[in-house]
């Protein structure tokens, strides 16, 4: 679990949005809790981006039709923005580009295209990356990244 990666941290840590057990990759942690709201947020529409291995390889059609969104438990899911990354042999890696994150998202849209995720992948979360970070590792942000983030919260206030 991230506890157990963490347990070295004496602050009190909590994650910015989730990953469920089946998905790995970039998890933000902070002890900043209106920094944490602000990122998870939906209304602040911070990218997060994910590679999915899928079984099988989609057409044109199916692509769009994730793209122009589709409905997750009744409810429409925004446009995204998806393509095609790689193919490898009967598999293909989608790339999704998501501002909303919901419950098990990539995995329910990929399903209703007829495409089982296999392998799920968060690599982006607003301009973070996980360059140079190993697997199971974790890194400090630097005060740059950290007010990055705020001002990225802060430039994306909601309207209403």
């Amino acid at each position: 679990t991230v506890r157990e990666l963490i347990k070295n941290v004496k602050e009190r840590i909590y994650p910015v949005g989730r990953l469920d057990i089946n998905t790995e990759g970039l998890l933000l942690l902070t002890n900043d809790g209106i920094l944490a709201h602000g990122l998870s947020h939906p209304s602040k529409q911070i990218p997060k981006v994910y590679l999915a291995r899928v079984r099988g390889i989609p057409d044109e059609k199916k692509i769009r039709r994730l793209a122009k969104g589709i409905k997750i438990r009744g409810i429409p899911a925004p446009p995204l923005k998806v393509s095609i990354e790689r193919i490898t042999g009967n598999n293909s890696w989608l790339r999704f580009v998501l501002v909303e994150g919901r419950k098990r998202q990539v995995r329910i849209l990929c399903e209703a295209i007829g495409h089982q995720v296999s392998k799920l992948r968060r690599i982006k979360y607003a301009f973070l990356n996980l360059k140079g970070v190993e697997r199971g590792k974790f890194r400090h942000l630097d005060l740059d990244e950290i007010t990055r983030l705020k001002t990225l919260i802060k430039l994306r206030k909601n309207n209403s």
